[in-house]
């Protein structure tokens, strides 16, 4: 656990100095193996760029950019998981500033249903809140794999803590209200 928030801490850490519109990265996954082989996690970064969160004034749900961050190693292909974080903003131009709502950064991950005509999805949230719906193939709320749920919310609050910093450094006033 010690190795993983090194890794989280010297991901916030590594953000370079942005502008608007200037590309960042998030870190959507980390290093992960349920025990018995048959779900493999990667540290893997999602891209991400101020200007989507300043585009237009109002409120919606941003995401990064998606991300293939693992696999399913018992299920026939397709068996890749992929994922990116989601904010819920809202944009106020007048006043620059850029609303987080707390509580709803999230990490989305989904695996692909054979037919590639939908997902299962699984959202974690800064708050710890596991949402993965009925999913039968997918589905990690109840605890199927240890320790996962509270790596998915480091992520989500680091997620929220790197906008801030990005929305900051290129001269935008951020809250979290």
């Amino acid at each position: 656990m010690k190795s993983i928030l090194a890794f989280l801490v010297g991901a916030l850490l590594a953000i370079p100095q942005v502008a608007a519109a200037q590309p960042f990265s998030v870190v959507v996954s980390t290093t992960y193996t349920d025990g018995r082989g048959l779900v493999v996690l990667n540290p893997t970064f999602s891209a991400m760029d101020v200007s989507w969160f300043v585009q237009r004034p109002g409120g919606r749900t941003i995401y990064s950019a998606d991300a293939a961050v693992g696999v399913l190693v018992w299920s026939q292909p397709p068996n890749t998981i992929t994922a990116h974080a989601t904010w819920v903003i809202n944009f106020d131009p007048t006043t620059n500033t850029v609303n987080l709502s707390p509580g709803q950064t999230h990490i989305t991950n989904w695996y692909p249903l054979a037919n590639q005509q939908a997902s299962q999805q699984c959202h974690v949230y800064e708050t710890g809140y596991c949402q993965c719906y009925n999913n039968q193939r997918w589905n990690y709320c109840g605890g199927e794999l240890p320790g996962y749920i509270g790596l998915q919310t480091a992520l989500a609050q680091v997620a929220s803590a790197v906008a801030t910093v990005a929305l900051r450094s290129a001269g935008y006033n951020v809250t979290r209200n």
